[in-house]
């Protein structure tokens, strides 16, 4: 069976293309040849051109949902660096955060690129693993700073519900 969309050879029991990660339409397998029908002779079909790229997401494909996913919480954890870092005023603990922003918007970046690869299973490890530390780092900036550190409990929270969306998408591909 191929793909409609790309033209890439799909298993039968695949719901997604290993492709594209378009869904698979189930299509009825041929009735089997009997004895008293002529053999015929079959010419190879080729499989469907690619589709043109239209340039926009395709947001209802489960593997575009995981990229948007790993890059939105890299783009946050990115500028929750650049704001640590701005305005750490000398505090050693507040760098510690930035960096650690840091290197989780580097390990989402890196689930992105595994779900490029069609490696979706370190690419959920990785999500999973990066809401976990979020968690972790929201719970420690209440212990820290109090009611303070609410807003960084919340938006943490936020980002590991993103990545807990991301994991479940995942499992669908």
């Amino acid at each position: 069976m191929f793909c409609t969309t790309c033209g890439a050879a799909v298993p039968a029991d695949a719901k997604f293309c290993p492709s594209c990660g378009k869904a698979v339409a189930a299509t009825a397998a041929p009735a089997p040849a009997t004895a008293a029908q002529a053999p015929t002779k079959s010419t190879p079909v080729a499989a469907p051109p690619p589709a043109a790229a239209t340039g926009s997401l395709d947001l209802a494909n489960p593997k575009t949902q995981v990229e948007v996913a790993f890059g939105f919480v890299a783009a946050v954890l990115v500028i929750f660096f650049l704001i640590g870092v701005a305005n750490t005023g000398g505090n050693g603990l507040a760098v510690f955060f930035a960096l650690i922003d840091l290197g989780l918007a580097g390990y989402c970046l890196w689930g992105w690129q595994l779900t490029r690869q069609r490696k979706f299973a370190a690419a959920r490890n990785t999500a999973i693993a990066t809401a976990g530390a979020l968690v972790i780092l929201g719970v420690v900036a209440i212990a820290l700073y109090g009611s303070a550190g609410g807003l960084s409990l919340v938006i943490t929270l936020l980002l590991a519900a993103v990545l807990g969306f991301a994991y479940l998408r995942l499992g669908t591909l």
